[in-house]
């Protein structure tokens, strides 16, 4: 223990006296217990080579660093008192000095230094993966690729855009499964190898990977196995059984190498799965795990180093870990405190420059074109004043250039404090559709710095085009096949400069086969857009997608509503405030709250024209004043008294417990003029509104926002009649007034009432959709006419880009297929479902329903789906309303009804072309994940505009109108609608209920009880029954309606004797009123002599 003790302690010494000898000619860069890392400076010597006299041995290389050191271990730790025994007998003892201990070199080394540790602050050396026994093959490869690639690129971004192609090439291979390659490759790439070095039963309790493939290869090896030491386990990781460790998922590989019925045998008892026919090894495995174990490997190789260095993350699918995620936003963080010498600056005075001083062209240029070619060092005492001299005139410039303040124009709208301190982060504030034509450069209102600014940001027309041939295997560059015809020079350069190969996901799974993305200017797209189209026509070209997404849509996927300056885009001198698409990038909400309270005023302008009549109302709540301009025939004011009317109309709200905050309850002052020219109203409001900005200046009063309510288009307001908003930034409110409001001889004060009615709720509609822009990450000004519409293609399209899938946007009610629309005709004209899949589930449950005339058939107006019993029910009937049956989609109870039938897996050597429903599963299990996201945020954090998106999700999937819109989709999503209610009535049947009618949005039960108590009881046994079943749990069953009796020939024709509704509320046991509904459609279609005898009888 004490010649342990000394070993240690002798050998820290001597690397902490090697370190401090090494910090001052170098860099130490990891201490070990018997060694050292460490960079010397490549001017510092080397190897000596000595000429010696032995002839043996004429020349002797030594190692200058290594003989450094152990002269140094020579004079510290050398034995002076070395006892050697001499004689035995007299024990006599020989002391000598003895030194034992010796640096060797082990060098020199090319180097790259890269921090491989994932956790904050720990600097330490590790090995590479490629270097070591069992670890994956693909981070093997990939290691042994990715390091060529950093010597390529002449800056640190080519370098790294270099390395992060590498790395994108295999994130791309994960994220689709591997579907390009066989399994016996991918078995090679993602199969783990390790060696047991001791017997299986020395392990005890010890849970690890190696031990459970070592167990499962007993189980169909049998006991033999693990006998002996040394066992080598191969095996990869399943993503099933769900919620357990990773070490009870590793499948030994050896399983998929015996016969079918053993394979299936075992996996089916260790992937607890009930079936495993036609398995594909694809769909078990744990991508996530593969994709954290690779994304871990880029981390430490490329992002991590490229943040250190300031440098964009090259890779954004892998993410930053928290604690330098942390660091770069407080880096960014537009309130990041900074030190007080930073802040407080003494002002400097301008004072005239001297002769001898440096002029400006000093500082802003090379030291080498100020002074000239340096002289040499020389040998004489003069030649070495003389060099030195320049030197130092050399120094005194650079450490000028390392001070200069970053001078910025003051011709742009940002000034400068605004482009230095806040970091490049805009808080985009409105980016209306407010576009030039053909140009595309939208117009975005910007909150930088606590202040309104307008930039404009150019947007380039992005599309993809799958070639089917390699074309640079026709030795072509890459756009040379697309000219057949003669081009002008210019379109052949613009065409030539815009693209570059890429790998991603055509819709419904179309192969990819040599894929190319362009990026045109939308002036250059429009000027050669003929040229484009003719090249576009090649037959050696599969498709051409993305072709139709709008550009404001792409802008608001991409950039959201807080973007940043990329960090490679900060400009020292700007004379335009024009951005390309490309120089911004997307900023999450964690890391910037989006237009916080009070950094904004609203200033609201309500205008209807009706009937030949004009009411506009300016309303400014800041100072309480309300401008009224209105257009009569007669110049007479019949206003009522206004402050009243606001009046009650904040009580009003009050009452329904609306905060006080969000009411304009002060005493305003109105100006009221009525006018007989419309052109005198439209120069006097547009006076007004253009002063607006004048006084927000002198006042130094918060940015100023318009909320519009008009009944003519803003463009045209804009446009001709009020030129004056082109100069703020407008939030429309699509609230529309009925129709003929103004036909009244007391118009006026109609309009008044209305005007100051809207006015009351506009900032408690203002602050919904602030709250729901956040949630949507989309700009105010940019808030839909039909937000959950809209809401559901923006997420829908940022899940599929994040997991690299092209959009199959369209303006029209055929999705884009890359130019094969007119093929998907068939499942247009079949979308409603009622074909041979899924009828088999059906016929299996004939008993339930009577007969095929009037069971189960298609209604194609209304409903893809339906089942109706038509009859006389004497006894109760309920009905209920089904509320987002096709959200039971997105739930995680696993059910026979999304097994194969219903979801088939992919197989590309069993696909059809015509095999939509399954083609489309990868896009399919997206939408899952999208539902679930809003069912956890609904669940977890109470969150109404998730809620929101779930109750009009079903009618997102069946609307042409969505940009995603996508039959193949709708129809899959259906079919488990039809057999998730099916389930649901067999389930009814057997507690005592008969099905009347039923489709996707509601069902009609006939129970066996005669009063309302009984009925109200049976409904509650009705909805416990179902939640204790995992098949029906997911169903939302809403009552609407109970019927003392029921005559019911079809929806169109019933007659109803109902004794309560959801309307009514509450329900009353002594309630002995019924409402009796006629509705016999079916008298239309009678003769006109027939008609009234059948109204008469019914």
């Amino acid at each position: 223990m004490e010649m342990g003790g000394i070993v240690c302690t002798t050998g820290s010494t001597i690397i902490k006296r090697t370190r401090e000898l090494i910090e001052q000619i170098g860099r130490p860069i990891e201490l070990d217990t018997d060694g050292i890392w460490c960079v010397l400076p490549a001017t510092f010597p080397e190897n000596y080579e000595l000429i010696t006299r032995d002839p043996s041995r004429p020349k002797v290389v030594i190692s200058y660093p290594c003989s450094l050191l152990n002269l140094t271990i020579k004079d510290h730790y050398t034995n002076d008192q070395y006892h050697e025994l001499v004689d035995k007998e007299k024990h006599q003892y020989k002391i000598r000095s003895e030194n034992s201990i010796f640096f060797e070199i082990d060098g020199s080394y090319l180097a790259m230094i890269l921090p491989a540790s994932k956790e904050k602050g720990k600097p330490e050396l590790k090995g590479f993966e490629v270097k070591r026994n069992g670890e994956l093959q693909l981070i093997k490869i990939f290691q042994a690729s990715v390091f060529e690639a950093f010597l390529k690129g002449t800056t640190l971004e080519e370098c790294y855009n270099h390395v992060a192609t590498i790395a994108d090439y295999w994130l791309d291979m994960l994220y689709s499964h591997a579907k390009d390659i066989s399994d016996k490759e991918l078995f090679e790439l993602i199969s783990e190898r390790r060696t047991m070095s001791r017997m299986l039963s020395d392990y005890g309790e010890q849970k690890l990977t190696s031990i459970s493939t070592a167990k499962r290869l007993a189980e169909f090896l049998g006991e033999g196995v693990n006998k002996d030491k040394g066992l080598c386990c191969r095996f990869v990781i399943a993503n099933v059984p769900r919620d357990t460790p990773v070490t009870e998922c590793a499948i030994p590989l050896a399983i998929f190498q015996s016969e079918q019925s053993i394979r299936n045998h075992y996996l089916r008892k260790w992937l607890r799965l009930t079936s495993i026919d036609n398995l594909d090894i694809r769909e078990i495995l744990d991508w996530n795990y593969y994709i954290d174990r690779f994304n871990s490997c880029i981390q430490k190789i490329i992002t991590i180093p490229a943040a250190l260095q300031n440098i964009r993350n090259p890779v954004p699918r892998v993410s930053h870990p928290d604690w330098l995620h942390k660091r770069l936003v407080e880096k960014n963080s537009l309130y990041k405190q900074k030190q007080s010498s930073i802040t407080l600056i003494k002002k400097t005075k301008t004072l005239k420059r001297k002769r001898d001083d440096l002029n400006d062209k000093t500082i802003t240029h090379q030291w080498r074109i100020v002074l000239g070619p340096p002289p040499s060092f020389g040998q004489t005492t003069n030649q070495h004043i003389k060099w030195l001299n320049y030197q130092k005139r050399k120094w005194k410039i650079q450490h000028e250039q390392r001070h200069q303040p970053t001078i910025i124009s003051d011709k742009i709208q940002l000034s400068t404090k605004q482009k230095t301190s806040s970091d490049g982060k805009i808080d985009t504030y409105i980016r209306r559709a407010a576009e030039h034509l053909h140009t595309r450069i939208f117009k975005a209102w910007c909150l930088v710095e606590h202040k309104l600014v307008q930039i404009k940001i150019k947007v380039p027309r992005i599309f993809y085009v799958n070639y089917r041939t390699s074309i640079e295997n026709n030795n072509n560059n890459t756009h040379e096949q697309l000219k057949q015809t003669q081009r002008s020079s210019g379109y052949e350069r613009t065409i030539n400069n815009c693209s570059k190969r890429v790998n991603r996901l055509l819709p419904r799974c179309s192969q990819a086969y040599y894929l190319y993305e362009y990026r045109l200017d939308e002036n250059h797209f429009h000027d050669y857009y003929t040229d484009i189209m003719t090249d576009l026509s090649n037959p050696n070209i599969e498709g051409v997608y993305e072709m139709n997404v709008p550009l404001d849509f792409r802008l608001l996927v991409t950039l959201g509503c807080i973007c940043s300056l990329r960090k490679e885009q900060y400009r020292t001198n700007i004379l335009s405030n024009l951005y390309q698409y490309d120089e911004l990038e997307f900023l999450s909400l964690s890391e910037q709250t989006y237009l916080q309270a009070g950094t904004l005023q609203c200033i609201y302008l309500y205008i209807h024209q009706d009937n030949g009549k004009l009411f506009i109302a300016l309303f400014i709540p800041n100072n309480c004043r309300v401008f009224i301009g209105i257009l009569d025939s007669i110049r007479e004011n019949h206003m009522p008294n206004l402050n009243k009317l606001l009046k009650n109309e904040c009580e009003k709200r009050l009452q329904k417990r609306i905060d006080t905050n969000l009411l304009s309850i002060n005493e305003h002052q109105f100006e009221v003029k009525v006018d007989m020219d419309i052109e005198n109203i439209w120069k006097r409001f547009n006076k007004i509104i253009s002063n607006l900005r004048e006084n927000d200046m002198a006042t130094r009063s918060l940015p100023i926002y318009l909320a519009i309510q008009s009944n003519i288009s803003v463009t045209d307001l804009q446009s001709s009649m009020l030129s004056s908003l082109n100069d703020y930034p407008k939030v429309i409110l699509s609230i529309k007034d009925k129709v003929n409001l103004y036909k009244g001889l007391d118009w006026q004060r109609t309009a008044a009432r209305h005007a100051l009615q809207h006015y009351a709720n506009a900032n408690i509609i203002l602050v919904n959709m602030l709250e729901q822009c956040r949630y949507l990450h989309i700009p105010l000004g940019n808030f839909p006419d039909d937000p959950c519409l809209f809401a559901c293609d923006l997420f829908y399209a940022r899940h599929l880009i994040k997991h690299n899938h092209l959009l199959w946007c369209s303006l029209t009610d055929q999705p884009d297929l890359g130019g094969k629309e007119q093929d998907d005709y068939r499942m247009l004209l079949t979308a409603d479902v009622n074909d041979n899949h899924g009828n088999n589930h059906m016929n299996s449950n004939d008993n339930m329903f009577k007969n095929d005339n009037e069971g189960i058939h298609t209604n194609k107006q209304n409903h893809p789906f339906e089942i109706n019993h038509s009859g006389f029910y004497p006894t109760s009937c309920i009905e209920f309303e089904l509320v987002g049956l096709a959200i039971c989609f997105g739930t995680t109870v696993q059910n026979p009804l999304c097994g194969p039938d219903i979801i088939p897996s992919i197989n590309n050597t069993s696909t059809t072309a015509y095999d939509e429903t399954t083609q489309c599963l990868p896009a399919l299990r997206l939408l899952r994940q999208m539902i679930q996201i809003w069912l956890q945020d609904v669940h977890s954090y109470t969150n109404i505009f998730a809620d929101m998106q779930l109750n009009h999700f079903y009618r997102w999937l069946q609307s042409t109108k969505s940009l995603l819109y996508e039959p193949a989709l709708k129809r899959t999503i259906q079919v488990f609608m039809r057999k998730l209610l099916v389930q649901l009535l067999v389930e009814l049947q057997r507690i005592g209920s008969t099905t009347i009618y039923g489709n996707l949005n509601k069902i009609i039960l006939a129970t066996k009880r005669w009063s309302l108590i009984d009925t109200r009881l049976y409904i509650k046994v009705i909805l416990e029954h179902l939640q204790l079943k995992d098949l029906t749990s997911t169903i939302c069953l809403e009552l609407k309606s109970i019927y003392h009796c029921l005559w019911w020939f079809d929806d169109k024709n019933y007659c109803e004797f109902r004794i309560w509704s959801n309307a009514k509320g509450q329900i009353d046991d002594n309630n002995d009123e019924e409402e009796t509904i006629f509705d016999w459609n079916m008298i239309v279609y009678l003769p006109r002599v027939v008609q009234d005898y059948f109204e008469t009888i019914m």
